[in-house]
Formats: structure tokens, sequence, C-alpha cells
């Protein structure tokens, strides 16, 4: 947390660091903003996704991200595809 919001957390929108205030509150997480955005996947699962495509010889098949994360093949295939598109 200290890499993303060093000057500690502030709302990627609007730069407040008064968050927990006002009825209208917008929700956020570290995921905010990145190509995680809107993603069920815990950051764990990004993160082992992010090493087998990095460190792949050639480029890692949706498919063995399917069967080495356990997500179902259509997950993967987005996985790989928002990795690569970075």
């Amino acid at each position: 947390m200290k890499t993303r919001w060093p000057e500690g957390v502030r709302c990627p929108r609007c730069e407040s660091d008064n968050i927990l205030q006002g009825k209208s509150r917008k929700h956020f997480s570290i995921k905010t903003e990145t190509l995680m955005q809107g993603s069920n996947l815990g950051l764990q699962t990004w993160a082992v996704a992010f090493f087998l495509v990095a460190t792949g010889i050639r480029r890692t098949a949706s498919m063995r991200l399917h069967r080495d994360l356990g997500v179902t093949r259509k997950t993967a295939w987005h996985l790989a595809h928002r990795i690569r598109e970075t």
C-alpha cells in the first residue's frame, strides 16, 4: 500500500484523503484504476498470473493459466489478454 499511496490512502478520482465521510462516498480498493479493476480474482491470483506470463519462454497459453491457477478457461483467457495488453 505504501507504493500506491506513499502519503496515505487517497481517493483515486478526487485525490481526497477524507475517504470515510459523505452519504455518496465512492468505494475503491487497491485494484481501482489498474488492469485488475472489476476483477473478482484476488491479488495473489493476479500476481501468479503475472509471474507465469513474464517468465514464460514463449507466450504463456491461457490453457496453462487455466491449469495452474485453477480458474475457468474464459477467466484464464481474459487474464492473459489483460496482462499482454499492458
